[in-house]
């Protein structure tokens, strides 16, 4: 039944798991081995027990001193189930004895000083062998386990971050941290300790059950009853455990959550001031947490005094027995240390399934997110795409976000040297096609074209390596200045990094830090004012000479003052580039060569400036209302 209950989790997502173990096998075969040889010498334990104990305890003296001997001075018929099975274990044990134990003498003769000394050595000698396969056991494996754990987290990451966008919309951020610590903590801690004991523990267990049979099958008939009884509460409570480890993770996902929104947003909490609300939720959270936490620490805590009672019931059974039967004091004491053997690998095996029912659950968030595709991916046999030269085309593009049609039916040539600019209000669709050329998502319907070639037929790298973005919300790593500069071209030259500054206007303010370019600007950049981080985002945004650049709103969350610098420094590195320009404050996009008014997902009207307001139509309208 214990087989069958590990093998159930191994055919899951233990095999899985098993995938990450070929770089090491080696180490890993290594171990194994050193397991078989554990559970062997467990099980030379108990046979050397016997043979230390028939020289302690002679077989004629014993019988004497015991009065297991009838009237005739005969020895009493020991009670036994299986006479025929027993005379057959005999004569298999008497050629083991011959075979490895003949250089010791009978037990009824006198011992000599060297048949001494050898014996007294037996028991410490194995004991020693034991240390050391059991010590070579846990370490080898538990070597291979964390390297193993290691490279799921790095996988785990890796392929968060290749994700589509789509993915992103979806997700919460703090979950998908919860999921690379935690999860992987969770597992971690199940493989370190489990895959040495899931190969030493079983092999250990069906040795001893096999030294006891041949010591004494049926005082071993009367083990065996109550070992399965072991194994029931096993099961229904790693069941439990499952159940409650998978909503306790989720209660962890959902803590992450609410801290990272509340520590990135704290300005908005206290703008409203929203702490005691933030603070309850935080708390309610935990609450749900501690709650399966302890279903958890019941379970587990609980089957050792259930597993000891039975294992008590059963020496009391054994005592009925040996009370019953004329038990030589030999089989006694080896059966006794046989059963001490037995307990170890069963208590173990009783945590290793609970233990088994926690990580499964992690590991099943794990590889959840693990089996997501990519939505957006480089098709087989997918080219670079060429150095951009002459137009970009829309080609009836559709698109839906979720059920709802964001872009409808939109077609549109974008020259190369032009400066086009895309308005219109909140959910109109302008982000979108910005997100839609960069290929963060792929159209639902029709095609973009750069120079004649569909961008889905090229490498993403390629292509976005070809467009510099510059947004509203701009994001800098808690890193040097040099360094968010570098970002988009790592091998940057120190040059070339003052250059892309000095175009965005942003080498003033950088020389009055500190430290210059090694300044570091905070997590997010909060070290630094917005107007001084939209200049670093739009230098990080040329350095690698893009020849398309999408600006995305990049100076409406600004003041004046910090907007007229920003506008300067984008002025300046719009300079020979197509320029998409996704606009909220049309003062900014009056000298764009044509502008696209987005309304419901469709382009509604189009020309320059002046054109539009001629028209009379929405541009004028939200012209009006930005002047007003």
């Amino acid at each position: 039944m214990i087989i069958s209950v590990l093998f159930s989790f191994l055919m899951n997502w233990y095999v899985r798991l098993l995938q990450y173990l070929k770089p090491y096998k080696t180490r890993f075969i290594a171990g194994i081995i050193c397991g078989i040889l554990y559970a062997a010498s467990n099980a030379g334990l108990i046979a050397v027990t016997k043979v230390v104990t028939e020289y302690i305890f002679p077989p004629s003296q014993t019988s004497n001193m015991l009065g297991r001997q009838d009237e005739n001075g005969s020895a009493k018929k020991v009670f036994t189930v299986f006479p025929e099975f027993e005379k057959h274990l005999n004569g298999i044990k008497d050629m083991v004895r011959l075979r490895f134990m003949g250089w010791l003498p009978d037990p009824q003769e006198k011992l000599t000083w060297t048949s001494t000394l050898l014996l007294a050595l037996l028991i410490p000698g194995i004991i020693a062998i034991r240390g050391i396969f059991n010590y070579l056991n846990g370490y080898l494996l538990s070597w291979v386990g964390v390297r193993v754990v290691m490279d799921i987290r790095n996988n785990l990451y890796e392929h968060i971050l290749n994700l589509s966008m789509a993915f992103y919309t979806k997700s919460s951020t703090g979950d998908l941290i919860s999921r690379i610590n935690n999860d992987t903590g969770q597992i971690q801690r199940a493989v370190v300790n489990l895959v040495a004991d899931l190969v030493k523990q079983p092999l250990t267990l069906i040795g001893a059950l096999v030294a006891l049979v041949m010591l004494n099958p049926t005082l071993s008939l009367l083990a065996f009853v109550f070992f399965p009884l072991c194994l029931l509460p096993i099961v229904v409570y790693g069941k439990k455990v499952r159940i409650d480890s998978r909503a306790s993770q989720k209660n962890l996902g959902e803590l992450h959550s609410i801290v990272h929104e509340s520590f990135t947003g704290v300005r908005v909490v206290k703008a409203f001031c929203r702490e005691d609300y933030e603070i309850g939720k935080f708390k309610n959270n935990s609450n749900r947490l501690i709650y399966h936490t302890m279903r958890i620490v019941r379970s587990n805590t609980i089957l050792s005094p259930i597993i000891e009672m039975l294992g008590a019931m059963g020496v009391s059974m054994l005592f009925i027995y040996i009370f019953l039967s004329g038990m030589d004091p030999s089989d006694l004491f080896a059966f006794m240390a046989g059963m001490f053997v037995l307990y170890s690998p069963t208590k173990a095996l009783s945590k290793i399934h609970l233990t088994l029912q926690n990580a499964a659950a992690s590991a099943e968030r794990i590889f959840e997110i693990i089996d997501q595709k990519q939505t957006v991916g480089d098709k087989p046999g997918a080219s670079v795409l060429p150095r951009f030269t002459s137009d970009i085309q829309l080609e009836n593009i559709s698109f839906c976000y979720a059920e709802e049609k964001v872009l409808k039916n939109i077609n549109l040539t974008i020259p190369k040297g032009k400066i086009i600019a895309l308005v219109g209000r909140s959910g109109s669709g302008k982000t979108t096609i910005g997100n839609l050329l960069c290929r963060f998502y792929d159209p639902t319907e029709g095609r973009i074209l750069i120079d004649g070639t569909d961008i889905k037929e090229v490498i993403q790298s390629s292509l976005r390596g070809q467009i510099g973005i510059v947004s509203q919300e701009t994001i800098l790593f808690n890193d040097t200045i040099a360094a968010n500069i570098a970002y988009g071209k790592p091998d940057a030259t120190h040059e070339q990094i003052v250059r892309a500054a000095q175009i965005a206007h942003a080498e003033g303010f950088i020389k009055k830090m500190p430290h210059g370019y090694d300044s570091k600007v905070g997590e997010k950049g909060m070290q630094i004012s917005g107007g001084q981080r939209q200049r670093i985002a739009i230098a990080r945004a040329i350095i690698t000479d893009p020849q398309i650049l999408i600006l995305d709103e990049a100076t409406s969350a600004l003041d004046t003052e910090s907007e007229r610098a920003v506008q300067r420094a984008l002025d300046e590195a719009c300079l020979g580039r197509t320029v998409i320009s996704i606009a909220h404050r049309l003062s900014t996009i009056k000298n764009s060569h044509e502008i696209y008014v987005l309304e419901k997902g469709c382009i509604v009207e189009s020309g320059t400036h002046e054109g539009l307001l001629a028209q009379k139509g929405i541009y004028a309208g939200l012209y009006q209302d930005e002047e007003e």
